[in-house]
């Protein structure tokens, strides 16, 4: 989810986002990731002007991405230059799972409203029904497209107005904020994880442009 951030209004933000808009003319052939790959990519120019040879090193990888294996490993490779630490001066980057905004599908549209702000992700053709059969509803995700309405009842949008308090919700899709950072943590645990092999995979991207080079330099010259 590479749209939701919240920035101050001064001279440097608005540079900051002018140029990230304009890094589209940047991105390689192939599977670039549109925004967050762009985003990934312009980032550690920005915060890391000084290490081109480490952000080459990744790029190596988005140069030939193909699929999005070859993307997620470029984002692995940036996200381990970006380390642990969210306080990167003008830029702090939430831990998953702690930050304002999340998909619903990370918790089968379970919510709870102490933690919960926003949502993403909601199409409405994607929007579902569940069964009887499926109460009392699990957390551990089904599907990744499809969403319940937490509402209970219609959606009446005469009732839209400022200070409105009075939404009715599905008080089957509420659980504990105990039980949603139990599952976020979780899920934070295995895409860390899941970093290592796709880390992994990157000396196959240096060995393929290594024979690449090798077979031009052996390869007979045209008279």
């Amino acid at each position: 989810m590479a749209g939701s951030y919240i920035v101050k209004n001064n001279e440097w933000t608005i540079n900051y986002l002018r140029n990230y808009a304009n890094y589209e003319t940047k991105l390689p052939k192939g599977d670039h990731g549109t925004d967050n790959g762009a985003l990934h990519a312009y980032i550690v120019e920005v915060l890391f002007p000084d290490h081109p040879v480490e952000i080459s090193n990744c790029w190596a990888v988005y140069n030939q991405s193909r699929t999005h294996a070859d993307l997620f490993t470029f984002e692995a490779c940036i996200q381990t230059l970006l380390g642990v630490n969210p306080d990167l001066g003008r830029i702090r980057i939430f831990k998953k799972g702690t930050g304002w905004c999340r998909d619903s599908w990370m918790t089968n549209s379970l919510w709870n409203s102490t933690i919960d702000f926003m949502i993403h992700g909601w199409k409405l053709r994607r929007n579902v029904n569940y069964t009887e059969n499926e109460l009392p509803m699990t957390i551990q995700e089904r599907n990744r497209g499809r969403w319940y309405n937490p509402f209970a009842g219609p959606f009446d949008l005469t009732k839209c107005t400022p200070g409105n308090d009075t939404w009715n919700y599905d008080p089957n899709l509420q659980t504990t904020v105990e039980r949603i950072r139990e599952k976020l943590d979780r899920f934070y645990k295995a895409v860390e994880r899941d970093k290592i092999n796709r880390l992994a995979r990157m000396i196959s991207y240096f060995q393929e442009r290594t024979e690449k080079q090798q077979k031009q330099k052996t390869s007979p010259k045209r008279q």
